[in-house]
């Protein structure tokens, strides 16, 4: 029998939905427990992590830029090169961007994310603005 995954929901100051994310993670399989951004000790025990959002450090300077300096992104760059899955929401991708953990080609980094453009199967403009779908996510 397969043990539960475990998964850290990492709490950083200004950040928020650290509860939520933590029992829609339990909801789902998981067994989420909300560490502190300067637990580095603790890193190395689970199988996955979450970076909720909010506005880490208020966002000075630049959304996530001092978060993703923090000594816990050295270790969960680490715990990525291990093949662990690492998610950002909102300030979190945001942070995960910031750190490095997704490449990029060129500096400084571009703007990361998508054009908000819905378009169908043959890449016609479909309407802007914001639109929401759903991802799940099924831990293994």
């Amino acid at each position: 029998m397969k043990s539960t995954p475990t998964l850290a929901v990492i709490a950083f100051p200004g950040n928020n939905s650290e509860t939520e994310t933590a029992r829609a993670a339990e909801n789902n399989g998981f067994k989420a427990e909300i560490i502190r951004w300067n637990q580095v000790d603790k890193i190395g025990s689970y199988d996955a992590y979450v970076l909720p959002g909010g506005f880490s450090f208020e966002d000075r300077g630049r959304a996530g830029a001092i978060a993703a300096r923090e000594p816990i992104f050295k270790a969960l760059r680490e715990e990525a090169s291990k093949g662990k899955v690492i998610l950002g929401i909102c300030n979190g991708a945001q942070m995960v961007v910031e750190s490095g953990l997704i490449p990029v080609e060129q500096d400084p980094l571009p703007f990361a994310l998508a054009d908000n453009v819905r378009r169908d199967e043959n890449d016609h403009v479909m309407g802007t603005g914001y639109y929401n779908t759903w991802c799940a996510i099924k831990p293994e």
